[in-house]
């Protein structure tokens, strides 16, 4: 399974404790995968430069960069989400078009995000049945299956 993680997501997880952490231990302990994408990456490394310490976002870009490392996820290019650019634009506002088109290929399975857009959207109802979740519903999914 191929979880795609939204910056809200990926950015609580590496500073805080709480369901978010718990959520990225749940999914490389499973054996499935984080996916993210590359403006998530430039993105996140923007925010913990912004709103950290410097010596909080050294450590938690060195938890990014080792999760890199270890192949823990698999990065998503704009040339790879591109096809779908036109369909979420139709679906939700400018700046999380890339994140949305990136989520509704068929390769990934889930978008785990904790932005209103997504999970209070009724143009997304139908895709957000099946692919959009906040942390504690894809948390209970895991809870289910695993």
């Amino acid at each position: 399974m191929r979880i795609l993680l939204d910056t809200n997501i990926l950015f609580s997880a590496l500073i805080a404790e709480g369901n978010e952490k718990y959520l990225v231990e749940k999914i490389t302990a499973s054996y499935h995968t984080i996916a993210l994408t590359d403006l998530t990456i430039e993105e996140i490394k923007t925010v913990l430069s912004k709103k950290l310490s410097k010596k909080s976002a050294t450590k938690a870009k060195a938890i990014l960069k080792n999760i890199q490392q270890q192949k823990l996820f698999y990065i998503k290019t704009k040339d790879q989400y591109k096809k779908f650019i036109p369909k979420a634009q139709q679906l939700i506002n400018k700046k999380d078009v890339p994140i949305l088109a990136a989520g509704i290929q068929p390769e990934i399975d889930a978008l785990v995000t904790g932005d209103k857009d997504f999970l209070q959207n009724p143009k997304l109802s139908s895709i957000r049945k099946k692919k959009i979740f906040s942390t504690k519903e894809i948390l209970l999914h895991f809870d289910k299956k695993y």
